[in-house]
């Protein structure tokens, strides 16, 4: 098999400019090197906000990058596929994950003519079994890979595993034609029932559903202070899950052309099409005074009872201590670029605020979780409403960060 184009970062290097920008170079197809790994042919990767982080070789990602075993590895790890190959103990885990799922699916004739009555070991054993996965069934993974040994891990909190190692950061991902994942994060979903533009970015769609899952949304006041890609997910989440209201922050700069014009017509105007009932830009003269106005008129002078933050930003930070709520939720996603001040005693512990660090995706209830969110409806509501707002061919891979670094895009397509 030829070689394949893939998109690569090299490993920084101590007291060296860790130049921004990838490279696209040919590499050698990946082949199946143990029994338990699946080999997946990419159709379509998403980018996300780590890619462009590794893309302006940020120093939260060069930390995070300096210890690679390889020199340069293969970024990107978001995306849609086909089966390729397995190895034996794939082919299994393939079988009894697409048995368990849609063995119960009656009326899909041609899964339970393929399946006829035998066991889940006995389709793994079909030779035509990845041909028919090929033909019915996308593919796509957590890209996580976790020890399962550690104590977290034996506890049920294997998301937050001391020895993660991921896929497109410490090793390589997917920004390219094939790849190798762990058969045990694969999931399998038939063709049909959702868009392989969505499956491509369900491990970002897991983030949003990991942080608003760590609170009872069901009649829930909530704020969500930032709103890119990931905010703009979970405040959708929110209101398809039931919250009373949802109130959206984000925040205009015009130095970076990204005016208050551009904020309003992209972003709020994408949150209000999935249910937000207001949006305010931090960046206005008194905004901090209408953001409170409008959650006091919302919570009858209380308070939200949720804050999900999504930006980083240290003011927003200072802005959820001034409008949740005493015994409120206050779930942390966005990554602070420094150290931030809080005082604990009158923000957290005489308030009962609980605090809540969310990490990944929990494996595998969110998964499942997103699985069904998606299948139900809400993939259709983000197409519908330009969650997918740019397609590039691989090679055009410079547009594509380009349009994501100008504040133009929610969620970039890349295909191989």
């Amino acid at each position: 098999m030829p070689d394949m184009p893939a998109l690569v970062k090299p490993r920084p290097k101590k007291n060296e400019p860790w130049e921004p920008g990838l490279r696209l170079v040919e590499r050698p197809v990946p082949e199946v090197e143990r029994e338990d790994q699946v080999k997946v042919q990419v159709v379509k990767a998403a980018m996300c906000g780590t890619d462009v982080g590794i893309y302006q070789s940020r120093d939260s990602l060069r930390q995070e990058m300096k210890d690679n075993r390889e020199e340069e590895v293969i970024t990107g790890h978001e995306f849609c596929g086909v089966v390729e190959d397995a190895g034996t103990l794939g082919r299994e885990h393939l079988a009894r994950s697409f048995y368990e799922r849609y063995v119960s699916h009656e009326n899909d004739t041609v899964v339970q003519d393929f399946i006829g009555g035998r066991s889940y070991l006995e389709v793994a054993d079909d030779p035509n079994f990845l041909d028919f996965l090929r033909e019915y069934f996308y593919i796509t993974s957590e890209m996580h890979k976790v020890c399962g040994v550690c104590h977290v891990c034996r506890t049920g909190q294997s998301h937050a595993c001391q020895n993660t190692i991921i896929k497109g950061v410490h090793e390589d991902g997917i920004f390219t034609k094939y790849a190798v994942v762990p058969a045990n994060n694969t999931l399998l979903i038939r063709k049909g029932e959702i868009p392989p533009e969505v499956i491509a970015y369900m491990d970002a769609f897991g983030n949003a559903v990991h942080t608003a899952q760590s609170i009872n949304l069901m009649g829930a006041s909530v704020a969500v202070l930032g709103i890119g890609v990931q905010g703009l997910m979970a405040a959708a989440i929110a209101k398809w899950c039931g919250a009373s209201f949802v109130i959206a922050t984000d925040f205009s700069n015009p130095d970076h052309g990204y005016t208050h014009e551009k904020l309003e017509q992209h972003r709020f105007q994408t949150a209000r099409n999935v249910g937000v009932d207001e949006c305010v830009d931090m960046a206005l003269p008194d905004s901090r005074a209408r953001l409170t106005e409008l959650v006091m008129q919302y919570s009858n002078n209380t308070g939200v009872d949720a804050v999900l933050e999504m930006s980083g930003s240290a003011d927003a930070y200072k802005d959820a201590m001034s409008i949740i709520r005493n015994g409120g939720t206050f779930a942390l996603l966005g990554l602070p670029s420094k150290p931030i001040t809080m005082d604990f005693s009158e923000q957290v512990i005489f308030p009962g605020v609980t605090i809540k660090g969310i990490i990944g995706r929990g494996m595998f209830h969110t998964w499942e979780t997103m699985y069904r969110l998606l299948k139900t409806g809400m993939a259709d509501l983000m197409l519908e409403n330009g969650f997918v707002s740019h397609t590039f061919p691989l090679a055009e891979y410079k547009s594509a960060f380009e349009v994501h670094e100008q504040g133009e895009a929610i969620k970039v397509i890349l295909e191989p």
